[in-house]
């Protein structure tokens, strides 16, 4: 799923003008100069809850991810949050190869990592709480 999200976003206009391509599950790639982390999006699954019923699996889980808005700038990193914010929040439909039910923003938080060395820049973050449910295929035993 974090790889139909990734794709998701990667879709969207609003996001790619700001980010680029630099959406990715994790980490994130220093700029070429290495000072600064670049403006981009890290996302990350934290946790899958899953509903069984009485016969066994039952095929519907909610998926948690922290979508990380990262950027050497404050003003970036806030518009980056709200464009997602825009495209992720209440989003029901395809997302990559997996119908999503339902989309929510269930939490959010401001950051900042102050350079490690003195020289560089450091990093604005604004991390999203997102919860997304879906259905997952049912295992059937032989």
């Amino acid at each position: 799923m974090i790889h139909d999200l990734i794709s998701y976003l990667l879709s969207k206009s609003s996001i790619t003008a700001i980010v680029g391509q630099q959406i990715r599950p994790d980490t994130l790639a220093q700029s070429d100069d290495k000072t600064e982390v670049p403006t981009g999006i890290m996302v990350e699954s934290t946790a899958q809850k899953r509903y069984p019923h009485l016969a066994g699996p039952g095929g519907l889980i909610d998926e948690t991810f922290d979508i990380h808005c990262q950027s050497p700038r404050r003003t970036a990193t806030k518009s980056l949050a709200e464009a997602v914010r825009l495209v992720v929040d209440g989003y029901t439909g395809a997302m990559g190869s997996t119908a999503v039910l339902n989309s929510t923003i269930d939490d959010s938080a401001d950051d900042y990592e102050a350079p490690y060395d003195g020289e560089s820049t450091g990093t604005f973050e604004t991390t999203l709480t997102v919860t997304i449910t879906y259905r997952e295929t049912i295992p059937v035993y032989s």
